[in-house]
């Protein structure tokens, strides 16, 4: 700790604070043997002395592409005692169960998983997470160590990085440019002065160092391992003088050549200490720095083909002289630096022919899966037949585990010729399977393609082509392209040969793609074919996707009811799959039950449904957001359907669903008086899944357009984009701008709008009737044919509904009409009642414009109504927050919470961060403080 008490004190400060409740990051850099790993084991020593959770790991070059390497050093995954609690995080890692058919499900699954852990591990002690060498870690450790940098500011978590300045790959570089717009503390680590230089070196001899000495160890520069390993070196070559009080350099006289003349640089320096070891010693060491970080005793005696009692004789010999070092359950070099110089010691050619070695020596010692690939890389060289033999066995395993090293090593199989050709056939549809796994659609695409391209009458294709096929479909299908998807599955089922499951299989997909690009009549015969098919076979996969897009049509129809028992249908064909193991992202059992539920009026049953969808939240990636936030738009909960926005943010999202989330935000912003030019709202996009909601658009820009004094304008767009959209994929949900139309309607003295809309109301109501479709009905009418008593019972209807804004709207509307007819005191009483129901929702603009209406008529508004909620202090929690608040004074974690109320650990995490923003608190401790003086 030589002259590092400031940065150590200032690390202390952050950790008290987030042990308080408030956490923080801290990045440590600095050139090699500076003393990064020092400082960050005295940090560790603290953190672990005052009841810190301490989750510590060094990332290694070596595992770059392996995902989630650095940060399983970090749990202790592979090494030392695994906590219990982490089971579920381990076999994440591990790839074993996991949620959807991708890398980005597998990612969403492990970041939910670490969030989820570590909230829970801090509500019984703080939780400090450090990460050395973080500039060799792997990208996915990175990616999640962003997302769980998010919650430091709301938890007693501090997150320590140290790592070198160069080099600095681009997730690393993207991680800190976030950390430190969220406040992350640098240290930069600087050379030692020569004053601590000196106190270093009378650490570490006892006496303070001579002129000599001090001299000779300015080469160091102030390098901290420079000197010790430099002063090490000087004391094994007895070329040191220990005195009481004076440590001098032994020197020759004069005219005499020098006995130890000294080192030009640190590699050197190291290369000096390690003559002192003896031979086998040094030999195990290099051999075992070549092949990774850590030292294991019976790898190396497998791989090296040596006596065990020798390793262990080389190993202890290290350890004594300060080479070695224990790390957990494991040996470790001391330092990275000693590694470096060890490894160099072995020629290039030595190194990757003892890595192959490695590699394939695993194999027989069923090594983990991505360790014998990276050996197997390195090794860099034709893979033998024992290799080909055990990547053809453990390709889907490395895929799942390591995408990028079985990209890597089937792509070097199938551009060689060591296998044959029916072994070399194989290699190649992996390897497009690991491109599409990974998240490389168009790459898999590009593949599948030239290899099917590549037959002729006199190469034809091979039993693989089947499977090439359905993972080109899959390719298009992962970009979007539905047209090129239902080309090439048409082709497919165009061939002889195929299987009865084949066929459906093809034939669901098919409906899918059919139904996005609204050909509905041909969705419909597809469909209704895999699900016949699945019927027959009892596949509960091919029913269920067939079902999925079936019911999917029959709501966008408005047949409600069909839709809903076809959503259970679903939901039946998903629980049948779970427990044969078989998940594809393309199965979810909820989202079809809940929307049918949300325009069936059924709120509280739609809301149970997506709250059993936050259980299994890791299979459907957040999508439940989109549908939550819906609901509680419909129902006036805007702060809760802000906050499901908000958490939806971030999550992958392939086909645009979560793309309606901006245009709801900033509908809500315009009803509430808030919206800014500023906002970012994406508009429309060409995505197929936002093409359900393209009306929302239309809708914001329509009460832009009348907020500023352009009701004709307004009518234009919103009256155009509902009569295109009502036959689309919008069917079911268009109708909610209905009343704005009718409303502009009346204002621009529009008959002709006013009456197409009612009847397309009407229409829409005819298929299936509900509280909220007959509301609208009402309200168009009751404008068209200025009758009051229509109003009336369409507010009462919008009010059983649940849909507070419409009740406004339908209560706005009758106060008009009741002043037009000299009803003044009724008129009065309704604009109370449109108040109060806009007021619930703190939609500002409405009651302003309701308002502005009824003084032209003479009528005001006979109570103030409610006041405005505040804006901060407890007064300004919304009923969702109070709750969640009380929740977090009873000591409960973001997932405890999530699992008490429904809610996903993310919307948990955005009312918190709210409530403290709000309240301008810092921490979860000091809500629990707020709210017991409250009571």
């Amino acid at each position: 700790m030589v002259g590092r008490q400031d940065d150590f004190a200032r690390i202390s400060a952050i950790a008290e604070q987030a042990a308080a409740g408030h956490g923080g990051i801290v990045i440590i850099s600095g050139e090699p043997g500076i003393g990064k790993t020092s400082l960050l084991n005295a940090v560790s020593r603290s953190a672990s002395s005052h009841g810190a959770r301490l989750l510590r790991g060094t990332a290694a070059e070596i595992e770059q592409e392996v995902p989630y390497a650095a940060l399983g050093w970090c749990l202790g995954i592979g090494h030392g005692t695994l906590d219990p609690s982490a089971t579920q995080l381990h076999s994440l890692l591990r790839g074993v169960d996991l949620p959807g058919d991708g890398a980005f499900s597998r990612h969403f699954a492990v970041v939910e998983a670490l969030l989820a852990l570590v909230d829970q591990w801090c509500t019984t002690s703080p939780v400090m997470l450090i990460l050395d060498d973080a500039n060799w870690a792997d990208p996915s450790s990175l990616a999640a160590l962003e997302r769980l940098g998010e919650t430091v500011t709301e938890l007693p978590l501090m997150i320590v990085l140290a790592m070198r300045p160069l080099p600095r790959g681009e997730s690393l570089a993207a991680l800190l440019k976030q950390f430190y717009a969220w406040g992350a503390t640098e240290l930069q680590l600087k050379p030692l002065t020569e004053p601590e230089v000196a106190a270093l070196i009378e650490d570490r001899l006892g006496a303070a160092p001579g002129p000599a000495l001090t001299a000779a160890v300015a080469g160091a520069g102030g390098n901290p391992f420079y000197v010790v390993e430099l002063v090490a070196g000087l004391q094994q070559a007895e070329a040191l003088t220990v005195g009481r009080e004076i440590t001098e350099l032994v020197t020759a006289p004069a005219g005499q050549p020098e006995r130890f003349p000294l080192p030009e640089s640190l590699t050197e320096t190291v290369e000096r200490r390690l003559d002192f070891l003896p031979r086998t010693a040094q030999q195990v060491l290099t051999m075992a720095a070549a092949l990774g970080t850590s030292v294991e005793a019976m790898e190396l005696s497998t791989v090296l083909d040596l006596a065990v009692m020798e390793i262990w004789e080389a190993i202890s010999i290290a350890t004594e002289a300060g080479m070695l070092v224990k790390s957990g359950d494991e040996l470790v070099f001391r330092h990275d630096l000693l590694r470096q110089v060890f490894a160099d010691q072995l020629p290039t050619s030595a190194r990757t022919s003892l890595q192959l070695r490695a590699g394939r020596v695993l194999i027989t010692a069923g090594a983990p899966a991505e360790r014998i690939a990276n050996y197997l890389l390195a090794g860099d060289a034709p893979l033998d037949d024992q290799s080909l033999r055990w990547l053809a066995e453990t390709a889907d395993t490395l895929t799942v585990r390591a995408p990028e090293l079985a990209i890597n090593l089937l792509a070097g199989v199938v551009a060689g010729s060591g296998s044959d050709r029916t072994a070399h056939e194989h290699f190649r549809v992996q390897h497009v399977r690991a491109l599409l796994w990974n998240g490389r659609a168009a790459e898999a695409e590009t593949t599948a393609k030239a290899i099917l391209a590549s037959r002729t009458p006199t190469a034809p294709g091979s039993a693989n082509d089947k499977a090439l096929q359905w993972l080109l479909v899959r390719a298009y299908y992962a970009q979007g392209r539905l047209d090129d998807a239902a080309a090439t599955a048409n082709l497919v089922l165009a061939q002889p040969g195929l299987t009865q499951w084949e066929e459906g299989l093809y034939n669901a997909f098919l409906a899918l793609f059919y139904f996005f690009a609204e050909k509905f009549d041909v969705g419909e015969q597809a469909a209704t074919r895999a699900i016949s098919i699945g019927d027959d076979l009892d596949d509960p996969l091919t029913v269920g996707m067939g079902c999925t897009t079936l019911g999917g049509l029959r709501y966008t129809q408005g047949y409600l009811d069909q839709a809903l028992a076809l959503g259970e249908r679903v939901a039946a064909a998903y629980e049948t799959c779970q427990r044969s193991g078989n998940r594809l992202d393309q199965l979810d059992p909820y989202v079809l039950r809940a929307h049918s539920l949300i325009e069936l009026d059924r709120a509280a049953e739609a809301e149970e449904i997506l709250g059993h969808a936050v259980v299994d939240g890791l299979q459907n990636r957040g999508l439940h957001l989109v549908s939550r936030a819906r609901l509680y738009f419909l129902s006036g909960r805007w702060d809760d359907a802000l906050a499901e926005i908000l958490a939806r943010q971030g999550l992958p999202d392939i086909f645009g669903h979560g793309v309606v989330t901006n245009s709801m935000t900033a509908l809500i912003a315009v009803h509430r008086g808030t919206f800014d030019a500023g906002l970012n709202w994406a508009g429309p996009d060409d995505r197929v899944g936002s093409q359900t909601y393209l009306h929302f658009d239309s809708w914001v820009d329509a009460l832009l357009l009348e907020s500023r004094g352009k009701p004709a304008e307004a009518l234009d767009i919103l009256s155009e984009a509902c009569r295109k959209l009502a036959s689309g994929l919008a069917g079911s949900t268009v109708y909610y701008a209905y009343p704005d139309v009718a409303r502009l309607a009346v204002a621009s003295d529009n008959r002709q709008v006013l009456d197409e809309i009612s009847t397309a109301a009407e229409t829409l109501d005819a298929r299936y009737s509900t509280l909220s479709r007959r509301g609208t009905v009402l309200l168009c009418r009751g404008l068209s044919l200025d009758q009051p008593e229509l109003l009336e019972q369409s507010a009462q209807a919008f009010h059983r509904a649940g849909r507070p804004l419409y009740e406004g709207q339908a209560r706005e509307e009758l106060a008009v009409i009741l002043a037009r007819h000299g009803r003044t005191a009724d008129a009065r009483s309704a604009l109370d009642a449109a108040v109060r129901s806009y007021a619930g929702m703190d939609a500002q603009w409405d009651i302003s414009r309701a308002e502005s209406r009824l003084r032209e008529h003479g009528v005001r508004r006979g109570s103030r109504g409610p006041r405005k909620r505040p804006k901060t202090g407890w007064q300004a929690l919304t009923p969702t927050e109070q709750k969640v608040a009380e929740l977090v004074a009873q000591g409960g974690s973001n997932s405890e919470i999530a699992t008490r109320m429904f809610l996903s650990r993310r919307t948990v995490q955005t009312h918190v961060s709210s409530i403290l923003n709000k309240l301008d608190l810092q921490s979860r401790v000091q809500i629990a403080v707020g709210l017991a003086r409250q009571v």
